[in-house]
């Protein structure tokens, strides 16, 4: 997801970092089709690409889910 997420966000200017971060503190990984948890994307970039990156990266998201 990581990868994903820095190839979306590599063709905008002035990103610093992101990094992915999976928590299944509610329900562990199992057998069933359905995980529940928290995934959390944070990024540091320029303040002008904020909402950019935030759209980027949801949409990202839904693509995976699908």
């Amino acid at each position: 997801m990581e990868n994903c997420i820095m190839r979306l966000v590599a063709i905008v200017m002035q990103v610093y970092s992101v990094s992915v971060s999976p928590f299944f503190g509610v329900q562990a990984p199992g057998p069933s089709p359905q995980l529940r948890g928290d995934l959390g994307i944070n990024f540091s970039c320029s303040p002008d690409n904020t909402h950019h990156l935030i759209e980027a990266a949801v949409n990202e998201v839904h693509r995976l889910q699908a």
